[in-house]
């Protein structure tokens, strides 16, 4: 049975992910920070659709780099041997430049950023042959967007991780890639103002959000793809198409 990881994975994309794994065979810990409600809900619902014993839910608050070695010590007894890391859990905060606070400058890229490459580090050891690691990129990474100066520039970070970090692990056979999307149908974005949302889906060719399902069925084939390295997948809709 294949082992996965999935950070930030109680609700949105990264649940998709955690769900659409475990619908594939793999056993999976899901991971959250604070959302204690949420993680219950699942483990009632996992539970309900047969998967107990199949999974692990972890609690960390991988804000701080120190959360890195909490999450890597209740994960290491179960999944010292992982086929699959997903580097999902991410965060924004909005703003123009005048706006911008150290602080909050400092959070988005040590939590989008900063952690996934330590906990890439603390992992690496425990990666199969033949596994994946897996960033979470974002479209924001490669088309300035209002308002998202320090999420748009971790995300851009991150799809140099990507590449940067195949060559440390060629000699295993493990691989790194990251899926990059575009706007999602998540709790967050479904709560933005209608005029908003409306001059968003103007600029996608679908003329729609994604759905969280969708995002995840694309970042578990890259998962499984074994000859897929070094990518950033961008799965967007057609964003600034015109």
């Amino acid at each position: 049975m294949k082992t996965a990881v999935v950070t930030g994975s109680t609700k949105g994309i990264g649940l998709a992910i955690g769900m659409e794994l475990l619908r594939r065979g793999c056993e999976v810990a899901f991971h959250y920070h604070r959302d204690a409600e949420s993680a219950e809900r699942l483990k009632n619902e996992l539970n309900a659709l047969g998967f107990a014993g199949k999974y692990q839910i972890v609690q960390a608050d991988l804000s701080s780099v120190e959360g890195v070695q909490v999450l890597g010590d209740a994960l290491e007894p179960r999944f010292h041997k992982l086929d699959y890391l997903v580097l999902n859990a991410a965060s924004t905060k909005r703003g123009s430049l005048q706006e911008l606070k150290l602080e909050d400058w400092e959070y988005v890229l040590r939590l989008n950023l900063t952690v996934p490459l330590f906990l890439t580090q603390l992992c690496a050891a425990w990666m199969q042959p033949g596994g994946c690691v897996l960033f979470s990129g974002a479209v924001m990474g490669q088309f300035p967007h209002a308002l998202s100066l320090p999420y748009g520039t971790s995300k851009a970070a991150v799809h140099y991780l990507t590449k940067a970090l195949v060559k440390e692990f060629a000699d295993r056979g493990v691989r790194v890639n990251s899926v990059a999307p575009g706007f999602v149908e998540t709790e967050w974005q479904k709560n933005k103002p209608q005029e908003i949302r409306r001059s968003i889906e103007s600029k996608i060719a679908l003329h729609r959000f994604a759905e969280p399902d969708e995002i995840a069925r694309l970042a578990v084939e890259v998962l499984e793809n074994p000859y897929i390295n070094g990518s950033i997948v961008n799965i967007d809709g057609g964003y600034c198409f015109q």
